[in-house]
């Protein structure tokens, strides 16, 4: 083999761990299509951008703009492997509030809980690979 073929090889792997790297690194997008509250927050219906942050707890970015919501987790969930983004809501009367956050390749968390078996998933487009 010829260093130049080599060379190339070596750029070549280098361009595929940099793709996939920056296509994990990421977060995942979901289209909320009603109002919902977290963290204490009303939130407008809309796209968000959805990931965990350094410190755990879960980060929701508008995509119209605007400032990030960071929501505490109160427990983890566990490792259940999902392809999609996945946000479940309770729903108490009208209102429905965020209580899960499920992230493919990174684990679940629950961020509020209520009583109540009237629940709301919505899912975000299918991870790609």
């Amino acid at each position: 083999m010829s260093v130049r073929f080599v060379r190339y090889l070596v750029a070549v792997a280098a361009l595929i761990v940099i793709g996939g790297v920056w296509t994990q690194a990421q977060a995942a997008t979901v289209d909320i299509k009603f109002k919902f509250q977290a963290n204490g927050k009303l939130l407008d219906a809309g796209s968000y951008s959805v990931d965990f942050g350094p410190n755990g707890n879960v980060m929701l970015t508008p995509a119209k703009g605007g400032a990030a919501v960071e929501i505490p987790r109160t427990r983890t969930l566990g490792t259940r492997n999902v392809r999609k983004v996945e946000l479940v809501f309770d729903r108490i009367g009208s209102l429905l509030f965020l209580s899960e956050v499920w992230i493919p390749g990174r684990g679940g968390c629950e961020v509020s809980r209520a009583n109540t078996l009237d629940r709301e998933t919505v899912t975000g487009p299918a991870e790609k690979k």
